[in-house]
């Protein structure tokens, strides 16, 4: 028996070691188990913010490098103001764009960052993600990422809605915490 103890510590840090010597390799396929995806809009009287929790999508990896594919309904999102939500909407066109989607690749540049870049898509728009850094964490059998990146509403053909004839920014920064499983 005290020679089976040195053996399964030696196999227990070695499983550790490889954990972290290949924390870049996250090849396989990845699907969102959960999460959410945040906006924030703001005007020069208040803000606001909304978020959704049906957030769909899954990354394939080979190595270091992703591509990813992301949706969620854009009837899901809701910032606790009923009349606020149908007006976004409305203004979205959510009947007949019923998706917001990212598209794109992504690349482990260290063990806990991430640079994705693609394409935004809603309301019928089509927006560029710039290169944007994200935070990754790996687990097990795990992912979660977790960062923020600017969408111009001018840059989707999106008019900026007014509030007492004075519209919101153009900017609207998007919240993202996503937690994916293994396939």
């Amino acid at each position: 028996m005290p020679l089976l103890r040195p053996r399964l510590l030696c196999l227990l840090g070695c499983l550790v070691l490889a954990g972290v010597v290949h924390a870049q390799d996250v090849t396989g396929r990845w699907r969102v188990r959960e999460g959410t995806i945040k906006y924030e809009v703001s005007h020069v009287l208040h803000g606001a913010v909304g978020q959704s929790s049906r957030v769909q999508g899954e990354l394939d990896c080979r190595a270091a490098v992703c591509s990813v594919h992301l949706s969620v309904p854009v009837a899901s999102f809701g910032s606790g103001h009923a009349e606020r939500d149908g007006d976004a909407r409305a203004l979205l066109e959510s009947a007949r764009f019923p998706l917001a989607e990212v598209r794109g690749t992504g690349r482990l540049l260290e063990p806990e960052t991430a640079v994705v870049q693609g394409t935004v898509r809603l309301a019928g728009g089509q927006a560029a993600l710039r290169p944007t850094r994200f935070r990754v964490e790996r687990g097990w059998w795990s992912l979660r990422v977790r960062g923020q990146f600017a969408l111009s509403l001018a840059e989707l053909g999106i008019a900026p809605p007014a509030l007492l004839g004075v519209p919101i920014s153009d900017t609207v920064w998007i919240y993202v915490d996503l937690h994916f499983a293994a396939r």
